[in-house]
């Protein structure tokens, strides 16, 4: 589940350098916390232990001053790098290894029907992707 992502941090996976970037790499944190979501999401049993896990990711999304809701689907090797100031849309969809850095805006574009039904269009991130410092990608 967190090897990808710890193999882009340390260039290897070994549980030492999972804890080492659980300890000390902030932007790693909420990542690891919206991927325990998403495994507890499908056990119905691991409520209350899901209930702690959004209270912990809001406080590790506080800590790194992103905003980088739960539900997001990201696929493995995802590097925040630096972080600050990164917006992403729940309805956002992230590929595997691809690189966030600080400022990116990730946001949905709005669109109201004739019929009066709002529209979500939300980005599509490919894998392999690198998105550079205040980037915005809209819809």
């Amino acid at each position: 589940m967190f090897r990808g992502d710890v193999f882009r941090l340390k260039g290897r996976y070994s549980l030492l350098n999972f804890c080492v970037c659980l300890l000390f790499i902030r932007n790693f944190r909420p990542i690891v916390t919206m991927r325990l979501l998403h495994y507890c999401s499908s056990r119905k049993s691991m409520y209350v232990f899901t209930f702690i896990l959004k209270l912990c990711h809001q406080f590790f999304c506080w800590s790194a001053a992103i905003d980088f809701p739960s539900r997001v689907r990201a696929g493995e090797g995802l590097c925040i790098t630096h972080g600050w100031g990164l917006v992403i849309n729940p309805h956002a969809q992230i590929g595997s290894n691809v690189t966030l850095f600080h400022g990116v805006t990730l946001g949905a574009r709005h669109i109201v029907s004739s019929d009066g039904r709002t529209l979500i269009s939300a980005p599509i991130i490919e894998d392999e992707v690198w998105i550079g410092p205040h980037a915005v990608i809209v819809g």
